[in-house]
């Protein structure tokens, strides 16, 4: 039995392109702070979230950007880009 639904590739591949886009920008994303009090407690605080600011959007970014690639290279039906993000999401929640 064919799929009662045709897959437009071209509209998903498109989606994959618009993915990529966002995933540059969110990945792109800085924390830049000036402290004026260089030796104090707040200077300290401000460079420990640096990291953690910059590693969240990275995560961020590289989790669209599987999807982007998998819409513009990986499936041919829509039932396989659901099945896709349905493992990358159970992934994420199970911490890998």
């Amino acid at each position: 039995m064919t799929d009662l639904v045709q897959v437009d590739l071209d509209k998903l591949h498109g989606l994959g392109g618009e993915l990529a886009k966002r995933a540059d920008d969110i990945s792109a994303i800085e924390h830049t702070v000036t402290v004026w009090m260089s030796d104090g407690p707040m200077q300290k605080a401000f460079e420990q979230t640096r990291e953690t600011v910059r590693s969240t959007y990275g995560f961020m970014g590289d989790e669209i950007r599987q999807m982007a690639d998998a819409a513009k290279n990986g499936v041919k039906t829509y039932e396989d880009m659901e099945h896709l993000l349905v493992d990358q999401f159970r992934r994420y929640v199970d911490g890998r």
